[in-house]
Parts: structure tokens; C-alpha cells; sequence
């Protein structure tokens, strides 16, 4: 496990530099090969879509009816960049705040966010959640990870879980985002075009075996599927949006309730949300 440590900790070093930013940039553009830049305009426009047909929403609302009410929890925002859509109200609502993330200059960013709003409870690092340092000073004390589009940058996913389960308290959760790789014609076009991406060390969609490592050590007590019957709609989307975004909505709704067990309808999708607790 120690060499998978070592492994990971080198892969995270090559993380840093590349989520490293400029004023004014989201992320390094030097950093980016044309097959990245390329993947990155397909996944905008999903993301616009997404937005636009209120599923990044209703996702964002199942997100915190999961959380639930943490006036007296401590929360870990792991990989939270610049800020996600719920890190500043995280910040606000809980009795602890901390954000971490591999950037030094994306934390400087979300720190002076919750600088402005004169929050005295949170805190924001630039480290790596696998740090001895770190994983030792916060054993069994934290109550929430909320992990957005961050669990699938671990190769070495067993020692990922191997962490959360040590840093949280028992009972404590995990909320997640992440990218599948379930769906077959995904499965050959990430083939096709992963091996010349600029992060292709620390890309690792879910899969179906993601699922079964997850439950060895959690419990899975909910599961969006996203973008299963749903992603159908994003081309009618660019031809008439109104159809488009009527059609993503009641697709939607019925990804949201046959997604919920993994089978069929749950594989088709081509990202996932989910809720893992630690049983004791």
C-alpha cells in the first residue's frame, strides 16, 4: 500500500502544476494538448446543457439533501479549486470549514471569497489529502467529505478510500460527482482519445468495479445516474433548445428513478452522484 502511497503522491505533484492557474484563467492553458482543449469544449457544452435544462440543479439539491443540516458538523470540501458551487455556503453553514486543493494559487482565490464574508470557522489549504500530516491531524474527526469531480482523479482508488475512511467519524458521509465509464460507445471513444490527453495520469471514470471497491468499505445509501436517457436530448438541445430542454427534463426524471440500483439504467449514464456513509 505504501508503494501506491508513493505512486500517487508523484502523480499529485504533476496534479499541482497542472491545475495551477494564472489571474483570470481557470486553468493552465500551457498545460493543455490539443486533445485536452479539444475534450474540454465537448465537456463545456455538456456542462452548458446540463445548467440550462436544470439538471446541474436538481443535482446540486440532492447534494444538499444529503449534507443535511451542519451547523455542528466539520466539513472537508476535498479538491475544491476556486470554489464549487456549494464550498462558500459550506463555509458559512458549518461548524468547521476546510477546503483543500493541490493549487496553491486556486486557494488563494476561494480564500479571499470567504475572506470577504468575515467567516471565522473556515480554513482553506493547499495540500494533498493523502499527506501523512494531514490524514493524522484530522483521524475520525470529520463528518463530511463533499468530494465534486474529485474521486476519479485516483488511480489507486482503494487507498482513496482507504483515506476518507480514516479521516471521517463513524456515521460520517461522502458526497460525490464524478464522470463514469460504464457506457459503451463512451468507453471507446475515451479509448480512443485518453492516451494523448494532458491529464490522462489522473483521469479514472468510474467503472463497474468502482462500485463493488466502494461498498467493500462504505455504504452506498443513494445514486444519481446523470446523463443516461438525458444526454439523448443534447443534440435536439443545438437544434431547437425549448425541445431540447423539455426533452432533458423528463429524461432526467427518468434517469433520477431508475438509476438508483446498479443496472442497466445506471450504466448508460455518463456521470454519477452518490452518498456513501461509514457503517461502524
Amino acid at each position: 500500500m505504501q508503494k501506491s502511497a508513493d505512486k500517487m503522491l508523484e502523480v499529485n505533484l504533476k496534479q499541482k502544476e497542472y491545475y495551477e492557474i494564472s489571474e483570470g484563467e481557470l486553468y493552465n492553458t500551457e498545460k493543455q494538448n490539443i486533445a485536452t482543449r479539444l475534450w474540454t469544449i465537448l465537456r463545456n457544452s455538456f456542462n452548458g446543457f446540463r445548467s440550462e435544462s436544470n439538471i446541474e440543479s436538481d443535482v446540486i439539491e440532492k447534494h444538499w439533501e444529503w449534507i443535511g443540516g451542519i451547523s455542528s458538523a466539520k466539513i472537508l470540501d476535498l479538491g475544491c479549486h476556486t470554489g464549487n458551487p456549494l464550498s462558500l455556503d459550506l463555509a458559512q453553514k458549518s461548524k468547521e470549514y476546510i477546503g483543500i486543493d493541490l493549487s496553491s494559487s486556486a486557494i488563494k482565490i476561494l480564500q479571499e471569497k470567504i475572506d470577504a464574508l468575515e467567516t471565522q470557522n473556515a480554513k482553506t489549504f493547499s495540500l494533498d489529502f493523502l499527506s501523512t500530516d494531514f490524514q493524522e491531524e484530522h483521524k475520525n474527526s470529520i463528518d463530511i467529505i463533499y468530494a465534486k469531480a474529485v474521486a476519479h482523479h485516483f488511480k489507486e482508488f482503494d487507498l482513496f478510500l482507504e483515506k476518507c475512511d480514516y479521516v471521517l467519524k463513524d456515521g460520517g458521509k461522502v458526497i460525490t460527482f464524478d464522470p463514469a465509464d460504464t457506457y459503451l460507445p463512451m468507453t471507446i471513444l475515451r479509448a480512443a482519445y485518453r492516451p494523448f490527453q494532458s491529464d490522462k495520469d489522473w483521469e479514472w471514470p468510474f467503472t463497474k468495479q468502482t462500485y463493488k471497491e466502494i461498498e467493500k468499505v462504505f455504504k452506498i445509501t443513494d445514486i444519481i445516474g446523470i446523463l443516461g436517457r438525458s444526454k439523448y436530448a443534447f443534440p435536439v438541445y443545438f437544434l431547437n433548445k425549448n425541445l431540447g430542454m423539455k426533452l432533458a427534463k423528463r429524461f432526467h426524471s427518468y434517469d433520477k428513478l431508475h438509476s438508483k440500483d446498479n443496472g442497466k439504467a445506471l450504466w448508460s449514464c455518463m456521470q454519477v452522484a452518490m452518498c456513501w456513509q461509514k457503517v461502524p
